[in-house]
């Protein structure tokens, strides 16, 4: 998977003390793994566990996405927030928290 690669070479950037490469693929990674899994805002409806509450289209759509894919994209999201951690940037860390912590709401409780 193309996300995985990068996300790899996210992190030998990151051991090589690269953080700006680093973080560049791993947003990319980032954004491959939020097209395919929908995250939520609170601007938009929440999922909804109904079927009749919830298009057919979204509802295919979470059906399909399966479990590695969501380890994947929590991996990145603690990546990203190692390399925010390196450069002391506080406010990217928290961000990347909250979407660890949306993604594990939305996708792994149950």
């Amino acid at each position: 998977m193309k996300a995985e690669a990068h996300l790899k070479l996210g992190k030998e950037y990151l051991k090589l003390g690269q953080c700006q490469k680093s973080i560049s693929e791993i947003n990319i990674s980032i954004s491959i793994l939020e097209k395919i899994i929908p995250i939520k805002t609170n601007k938009n409806k929440k999922i909804k566990e109904n079927e009749n509450e919830t298009s057919s289209k979204e509802n295919d759509k979470i059906k399909n996405i399966k479990e590695s894919q969501i380890n994947l994209l929590i991996q990145c999201y603690e990546t990203a927030k190692e390399v925010y951690e390196s450069q002391g940037k506080t406010v990217m860390i928290q961000n990347m928290q909250n979407r660890i912590n949306k993604v594990n709401t939305l996708y792994l409780t149950k």
